[in-house]
């Protein structure tokens, strides 16, 4: 998955959507705008409309992803203490 990630992220690299000076603002707003894009795809689908609310959630997680990417965030690290932090709270 991490190398998929990778991936998507140097896709839109290229495509000059992300450069070193891309700031938090701007993912915040991309990350928004696809958030909103998922929210009228699920409105679709409760309403049995033909709907693209995979696509939309996968562009929501990737925006996400290119974020923490371009942050050079451990993900995998984070990801486990997420994880943990869900465990505790079960208990």
């Amino acid at each position: 998955m991490k190398k998929l990630f990778k991936q998507h992220y140097q896709a839109i690299v290229k495509r000059g959507l992300i450069t070193p000076n891309t700031e938090l603002y701007e993912f915040s707003n991309k990350i928004n705008e696809e958030k909103g894009e998922l929210s009228t795809e699920l409105l679709k689908l409760i309403k049995g409309k033909q709907n693209n609310y995979k696509q939309e959630a996968i562009d929501l997680i990737c925006a996400t992803m290119n974020l923490l990417i371009h942050n050079n965030v451990d993900i995998e690290k984070e990801l486990i203490k997420n994880i943990k932090i869900q465990e505790e709270r079960c208990k």
